[in-house]
């Protein structure tokens, strides 16, 4: 094949992914399944692989940076990214309105209104429809240059369809999706990292990452909503604009509305006020733009301010009422969180009754006390929390709050882990936590006990049926009971038995990560259960023995510790070694199946159906290794969505690499 022919090809396979790419992440029309477009976007990076010269910026492929910056380059806007006024009720806005047609010399103005979101607001430039350059707000003048990072977001495209202009700039927002929020800080939890407050600062904090990598990991979207500037093209209004850019392949809201009398924007203002919580993003308000851009630039720029658009706020959020008491409320994982009980008080208009306090640290901190008045904040659809007290408002009748040293659930000692600002219920009986614990002592990661899930957990537990994990493994003897239950049968109780039999056979190391000590993970536990053999060594090991094993500090010496300090934990583990469950390395009555018996895998990106522990669990059950790096004496590498720099050395250095389906064809 002629070098042309194959960059022709090359171009045809691209033009082919950006279309799909716009079909899936813009349009949510996808035409092809995941397998089909994996297997052209690889073809993609073999063509790419073999005929480097013909890699250009606007490849799929170079979504993700392989360079980590050191800082941000200062990049000065083409035009300047202003401030908006606002306003925060109906008169505020109907008089802006009113001095707006007296500017403008018009007896009446259509409008454009337009969700204003809280997130990130960004530039991107496009030379010839290929985009080159994305930077954020800054000061309005100059911002910070972020292009890497901007490619990562799925929602950008690199390449522009339709009629492209020659130079143009668009304005957008960068956000994280509120349905994903609590599952990113709740991993981050589980590692023992900070958490973020709201998915705004976790947008920007994405956005800001020096190594574009990190922000690959991120589920960061963005919605279009202007150009700031443009060569080559004769746009009239802003609600050309928003279709413009809609034709060039952009995401544009589709709660945009174009009115022309300002009592529909109320009404419409009125009924995002309403909704808004039910949106898979956060906003604070509306904002409000004349839609002829000639009067736009008649009217111009007061200050900072434009005086063709306000942003019209949401109802207000904060307010001051009384903090009554403060209970404790014990999460899944055992986590103890303070929260404020309140004066009711109506902040939104929702009458709020309790609010978050975050942590025992927080409400030293913040010098809160039992009946202070207090400013709370409730953002829309965050939840209610308490950011400071009122100082004038003190009248010598308040206190201290001690924090309790017992769980409210099961009367078992708290703990505090060093370095941490958690405290924690460890108790396995823990009723508030019990069904959770129960979810994940069953999981493949752990027991691999199949058919059970939290729906099927929740019933055992509410019938008094199941107790503790232990419980699961006398199941025959309620057999009768639990056939009769609704939604179960004889079929389904017998598949479960076979399961739950099958499960006594896991390793030492699985058991260990069932038991849910906090901070033993899977890598961990295999550390654990080859230096000490047995759970009875463990149990006797002290705190030195601990952290003298790789990868053991003292924070997971000391939760390990404290779990099996606890009464409670210690007769569950007895309970479950009386009903067969391994818990030493022995090889007596286990089945080893070594269809991966001496292969060594390397795993890279994220997969929708398998989490990373999930590939583990099946690589180490048949016999393989894993490594958490690529060499050369690396079998596999199997990556995933937006793999990283494993990908680039299993390449270099002729590792093989195959996908997930690749990788279960290889296990049948």
């Amino acid at each position: 094949m002629k070098l042309n022919d194959i960059e022709q090809k090359i171009k045809s396979i691209r033009d082919q992914i950006n279309r799909h790419n716009h079909l899936y992440y813009i349009s949510n029309s996808p035409e092809i399944s995941d397998i089909e477009y994996d297997i052209l976007f690889r073809s993609l990076l073999s063509l790419e692989e073999k005929f480097p010269e013909f890699i250009t910026s606007d490849s799929p492929s170079q979504r993700i940076s392989s360079a980590v910056s050191s800082e941000f380059k200062q990049f000065e806007h083409m035009s300047p990214m202003y401030s908006l006024a606002n306003c925060f009720s109906e008169k505020e806005f109907l008089d802006w309105y009113k001095r707006t047609l007296d500017l403008s010399g018009y007896g009446q103005l259509d409008l454009v209104s337009e969700v204003k979101f809280d997130g990130l607001a960004v530039s991107m430039i496009y030379e010839k429809g290929i985009f080159v350059r994305g930077s954020t707000r800054g000061n309005g003048i100059i911002g910070e240059d972020v292009t890497n990072n901007l490619r990562t977001i799925k929602t950008i495209p690199m390449v522009l369809m339709g009629n492209v202009p020659e130079t143009l700039e668009v304005r957008g927002e960068v956000i994280f999706p509120k349905s994903k929020f609590d599952q990113f800080n709740e991993s981050r939890k589980t590692e023992g990292l900070s958490l973020y407050s709201n998915p705004r600062n976790l947008a920007a904090g994405s956005l800001r990452q020096l190594d574009s990598k990190v922000t690959a990991e991120r589920s960061l979207d963005i919605f279009v909503y202007g150009v700031g500037y443009s060569i080559g093209n004769d746009l009239k209004t802003q609600w050309n604009v928003l279709n413009y850019l809609k034709s060039l392949g952009f995401k544009v809201s589709n709660l945009s509305s174009l009115f022309v009398k300002p009592q529909e924007v109320i009404d419409f203002y009125n009924t995002l006020v309403d909704s808004i919580s039910n949106e898979d993003f956060s906003a604070d308000g509306v904002v409000v733009k004349v839609n002829n851009l000639e009067v736009q630039q008649q009217l111009g720029v007061v200050g900072k301010d434009p005086r063709w658009a306000i942003a019209y706020k949401f109802p207000s959020i904060k307010s001051v009422t009384k903090l009554k008491n403060i209970e404790l409320s014990v999460g899944r994982t055992g986590r103890i969180s303070p929260v404020a009980i309140l004066e009711p008080v109506n902040i939104g208009g929702a009458i709020v009754r309790q609010a978050s306090l975050h942590n025992f640290d927080y409400i030293v901190n913040n010098d809160l006390k039992i009946n202070d008045l207090v400013v709370v904040e409730r953002a829309g659809d965050v939840i209610p929390k308490v950011v400071s007290f009122v100082p004038e408002g003190r009248k010598g009748v308040e206190f201290e709050w001690i924090f309790p040293e017992e769980c409210p659930s099961c009367g078992s000692k708290i703990i505090r882990l060093e370095g941490e600002s958690a405290h924690l219920c460890i108790s396995s009986s823990c009723p508030a936590q019990l069904k959770r614990l129960i979810e994940h002592f069953v999981s493949k990661p752990a027991m691999n006990i199949e058919g059970i899930g939290i729906k099927q957990i929740s019933i055992l537990i509410d019938n008094h049926i199941i107790y503790n994990q232990a419980d699961l493994f006398d199941l025959d003897s309620k057999k009768d009971e639990i056939i009769n239950l609704n939604g179960f049968g004889e079929k389904r109780f017998n598949n479960w038995q076979k399961s739950i039999e099958e499960s006594k056979k896991v390793a030492f190391s699985r058991v260990l990560v069932a038991l849910g000590i906090p901070h033993v993970g899977l890598e961990t536990a295999e550390i654990i259960s080859r230096n000490f053999k047995s759970i009875n060594n463990l149990i006797a090991a002290s705190e030195l023995d601990l952290v003298s094993l790789p990868s053991i500090g003292p924070k997971v010496a000391y939760s390990i510790q404290n779990y099996f300090s606890n009464e409670d934990n210690k007769y569950l583990v007895n309970q479950l070694i009386s009903t067969g469950v391994r818990f030493d390395n022995s090889t007596d009555n286990m089945v080893v199946d070594s269809k991966l018996h001496g292969l060594k895998f390397a795993i890279t990106g994220s997969f929708d159906n398998y989490n990373r522990a999930d590939l583990v669990s099946i690589i180490k059950d048949l016999g393989g290794i894993v490594s958490s790096s690529v060499s050369k004496t690396t079998n596999y590498l199997i990556t995933g969505d937006n793999p990283g720099s494993k990908l680039d050395f299993a390449k270099s250095n002729e590792v093989k690499i195959i996908s997930i389906k690749e990788f279960i064809e290889l296990t049948l």
